[in-house]
């Protein structure tokens, strides 16, 4: 076993139970490749990883890789599919690893990115494109959202990032973002959507349809994607997830999770597709009042107060 972290025993499999040693990061660690992992007793060859890169991105080093739980065999291992990084955007910086900690060395690691993430893709534009999005009556939403003062304001453009759109779109998304994104630095928390939260989601959705757009779509966006990329060293936290997602070559696409796939279906107009909102007019009427939001915040404040309290 490669690390010192804690697991819970009854959940492990007879396999990583009663270890004779362990290994801890300061004695072993990989490159970003190439590279390979040999297991040996004697001279004969136990087992044995290869791989040909470590996820590229500018919080590489700050990673780590790991083994999805249900693949703990010499075959399964063997396979690419089956291993992920650590440090999950939602999952590992609030408040589990520390402040900018994204690798979980001395702690349990974190859910494997497509058992936590169903949603997420990489590098993989058609995989999310949504067919007859309205987008008129989206941003019509987006604006809309823009004027209230919680830090889930912005999530409709997040949730627009991936498409293809036209340079007239593209420019009302840099407007929408350069003249609000600093006022989300003092937007109020929804649950564990800080601040933090909303700047580099903001600042990834710029990023994304500035990296996916053509050139003229490029040309209305340049001015909101340099300013995005400085976004992330503005962070008290997340700051390297943030990098990963707004600097990597690699770009990370789709709804993620469930939450971020229910709000895209309440805040994209795509008609006739009864998955998603119909009309501007229908999100105005399904639209949660402020007092409803807070009385979420209050009850989700109330449940972990509680929960905390008793554990």
């Amino acid at each position: 076993m490669i690390g010192s972290g804690k697991s819970d025993d009854a959940n492990l499999p007879a396999a990583l139970k009663d270890l004779a040693f362990e290994y801890s990061e300061k004695e072993f660690q990989l490159s970003t490749g190439p590279d390979q992992v040999l297991l040996k007793c004697g001279n004969e060859l136990i087992d044995k990883v290869a791989y040909e890169t470590y996820r590229p991105g500018p919080a590489t080093d700050s990673r780590g890789w790991q083994l999805e739980p249900n693949s703990l065999n010499s075959v399964a291992n063997d396979q690419a599919k089956n291993w992920c990084y650590t440090g999950l955007p939602i999952l590992s910086e609030i408040n589990l690893y520390g402040k900018n900690k994204v690798a979980s060395s001395g702690r349990e690691n974190p859910l494997c990115t497509f058992m936590a993430l169903p949603y997420l893709h990489i590098n993989d534009q058609q995989a999310v494109l949504i067919e007859g999005i309205n987008f008129e009556q989206t941003l019509k939403i987006a604006a809309d959202a823009l004027k209230g003062d919680f830090a889930i304001s912005e999530l409709t453009i997040w949730a627009l990032r991936d498409q293809v759109i036209t340079p007239g779109v593209a420019k009302t998304i840099a407007d929408l973002y350069l003249n609000n994104i600093e006022k989300l630095y003092h937007s109020k928390t929804f649950t564990v959507i800080d601040w933090n939260h909303a700047v580099w989601h903001f600042a990834w959705a710029v990023s994304n349809l500035y990296r996916n757009g053509n050139d003229a779509v490029k040309a209305e966006l340049k001015v909101a994607y340099e300013d995005a990329i400085t976004r992330p060293k503005t962070l008290d936290k997340f700051e390297l997830v943030a990098i990963d997602n707004i600097l990597s070559h690699e770009i990370l696409m789709g709804d993620a999770h469930d939450m971020g796939h229910g709000f895209a279906q309440r805040h994209i107009v795509v008609l006739g597709n009864p998955d998603y909102v119909q009309s501007y007019e229908e999100y105005l009427e399904n639209k949660r009042s402020d007092f409803s939001i807070n009385m979420i915040n209050f009850l989700f404040n109330a449940k972990n107060f509680f929960s905390n309290l008793f554990s």
